[in-house]
């Protein structure tokens, strides 16, 4: 499924996949699958580990890679894989747009050497993610953006390319009951969608 977007991906495209629907149908399972179990990976490891075969394949190319993991929750930025420290506010993160790129100022990016790299900073960023319970479900509340940013540079020409790629996944919406709707059950609803 992914596979169209990775090509475009790797030959120089700015790009995003999405995740949308209704909570609790498994829309964050499809893409991370389970992190202990290879039959049943998610479309991300898949992603990492195809995107490293291409990565040491190339020999023309010096290849860098890095990844920053973003969540947005009632219209507020948080970095996933910043390691808060207790006392010390977080920097402000600051969305940009200009010329067809997004652009996060104040987000942690690391530079990854490896799909296992990529698996464990996805790992720790999941866990550290909102959640919020709905009528049917503990789920996450929250739209999480994972980036990677390729920047290859050719070994005989100097020049340089750089593309993103974005998994986005979007929180997903949820029917309440008349007396389940609470103010900040319909604060919540409305900052998603606004999100």
């Amino acid at each position: 499924t992914a596979m169209p977007i990775i090509q475009d991906f790797l030959h120089g495209y700015n790009c995003v996949l999405f995740t949308y629907g209704h909570a609790g149908t498994g829309k964050t399972y499809t893409i991370e699958g389970d992190p202990k179990n290879e039959e049943t990976e998610g479309i991300m490891p898949r992603v990492f580990r195809y995107l490293f075969n291409y990565i040491s394949s190339t020999y023309h190319e010096d290849c860098i890679l890095r990844a920053s993991y973003l969540e947005i929750y009632a219209e507020n930025y948080r970095d996933l894989l910043l390691d808060e420290k207790k006392g010390v506010a977080p920097p402000k993160i600051e969305i940009f747009h200009s010329l067809g790129k997004t652009q996060f100022h104040g987000i942690t990016e690391y530079i990854v050497n490896s799909p296992k790299e990529l698996r464990k900073l996805l790992r720790y960023g999941s866990s550290r993610r909102t959640k919020t319970v709905t009528s049917s479900d503990t789920t996450t509340g929250s739209h999480t953006i994972f980036k990677l940013i390729l920047e290859r540079r050719d070994k005989k020409t100097k020049q340089s390319k750089v593309s993103e790629l974005s998994f986005a996944d979007l929180a997903g919406t949820d029917k309440f009951t008349e007396g389940e709707l609470t103010p900040e059950k319909l604060r919540q609803c409305s900052k998603i969608n606004l999100s």
